[in-house]
């Protein structure tokens, strides 16, 4: 949907996590495909870049329980085909992502990481990048020495400035050195028929708030 590509991990709604003045994210396959080949890949007869007789192949496995991942997943395997690198996209159990990083078998993965379903998100990143950035749902084989301090300032600390400044800084490291790569923002939908009297909706999805509401007369 335009107007929900990422260019950090939080979106404008968490103001504490959001870096306002980063610049937008770029489309360019041209200079994509110049960085590869500065790098020595080459592209083959089928299209596909090689590098000292070897295909850039890729696995990127993503899973159905979010079935837009599998439909976003396709256009980014579009989208690397015509800079060169061949993408194979594989539906796995959710559990399967975690388990492929853990064992150091993963490639790359496509998955959806809610900042916004509990009020504070800074458990969350503490998870993924608590350790240095190598989280089951973080980074892979990547780690910053800055990181982890922060993010125990911020949860031991009970001063606002330190935590907004704690964030700021952690947002901007990770929007810097992009261990993962934001794509798109999720966007909650809701609808209701006109019927449905007292209709309203918790952001949490923790109460449906179904006690509240009645139908009118057809």
């Amino acid at each position: 949907m335009p107007g929900t590509e990422a260019n950090q991990l939080v979106p404008p709604s968490l103001e504490a996590w959001h870096v306002e003045d980063l610049p937008p994210i770029r489309h360019d396959p041209a200079r994509a495909r110049e960085l590869l080949n500065e790098l020595g890949w080459q592209r083959g007869a089928d299209g596909i870049l090689m590098r000292d007789g070897r295909r850039f192949e890729l696995e990127m496995i993503t899973y159905a329980d979010r079935p837009e991942l599998i439909v976003i997943a396709t256009a980014i395997q579009a989208q690397w085909r015509s800079v060169g690198i061949d993408l194979s996209v594989g539906v796995v159990n959710s559990s399967g992502i975690p388990r492929k990083h853990l064992d150091g078998t993963l490639e790359t993965a496509l998955v959806a990481r809610n900042y916004g379903n509990i009020a504070d998100p800074l458990g969350v990143f503490h998870n993924d990048y608590g350790d240095g950035g190598n989280g089951e749902w973080g980074a892979m084989s990547w780690q910053n020495v800055e990181l982890p301090g922060l993010i125990v300032q911020m949860m031991r600390s009970t001063d606002d400035r330190v935590y907004q400044q704690g964030a700021q800084r952690v947002s901007r490291i990770l929007a810097e050195a992009l261990p993962v790569i934001p794509v798109a923002y999720y966007t909650q939908h809701t609808a209701a028929s006109k019927r449905v009297l007292n209709f309203s909706f918790d952001p949490y999805e923790r109460n449906y708030r179904i006690a509240e509401m009645q139908f009118t007369e057809p």
